[in-house]
């Protein structure tokens, strides 16, 4: 849990105990869990962004704003993707951009070790998510911006974005929010599709 956007508690619902606590000096933006569950990634008002353990609300990672030190727009989401049992995580995340320089722009960025991969898009991302493969592992982003729906190839080694035959804009009018429904029950789901 966040309280006051900056206190991050981790509590045991089942005993009600507090198990953690850590405060930041920045707002804290959005959370969201790796795949295992076993470490979360919290977007942070300054640009960057730090890696925490759920189970006692520690930072086990805070690194520099990326595009820093000068002042950047806020990280809106992070997230870590995994594309095998061996690779370094992928670190992805929208906004951190510099203020003076880039504080215009509509991007989602992704970092592994030394590489740095900055996608711009024509309008704001609303927001974005990972899919996964067979394996479990993570195959693709999506990203969700208000006229499109762009898919980057993790597996890749140059993370392109699937040739637009294959995804489409959405021009009709602007995409204002996004919702995940997964386990739609069968018959609702083959109303959807009449």
């Amino acid at each position: 849990m966040v309280f006051d956007h900056r206190l991050l508690l981790s509590y045991d619902s089942s005993t009600n105990e507090v198990l953690g606590t850590s405060v930041f000096d920045v707002q804290c933006k959005n959370i969201t869990w790796t795949r295992d569950g076993g470490e979360c990634v919290i977007a942070l008002h300054d640009g960057s962004y730090a890696s925490c353990d759920p189970a006692r609300a520690t930072i086990i990672e805070r690194p520099a704003q990326v595009f820093g030190p000068f002042p950047c727009i806020p990280t809106k989401k992070a997230c870590f993707a995994e594309t095998s049992r061996t690779s370094e995580k992928i670190v992805l995340f929208s906004g951190g951009m510099p203020h003076a320089s880039y504080g215009d722009r509509f991007v989602v960025t992704a970092r592994q070790g030394d590489r740095t991969c900055v996608f711009d898009f024509a309008s704001p991302v609303i927001d974005f998510l990972l899919t996964r493969g067979a394996d479990g592992f993570h195959t693709c982003v999506l990203v969700l911006t208000e006229n499109e729906l762009v898919c980057i190839d993790l597996t890749d080694r140059c993370w392109r974005v699937i040739p637009t035959e294959q995804m489409f804009p959405l021009h009709a009018s602007q995409i204002t929010t996004s919702a995940h429904c997964s386990h739609v029950e069968e018959h609702v789901w083959n109303k959807m599709n009449k």
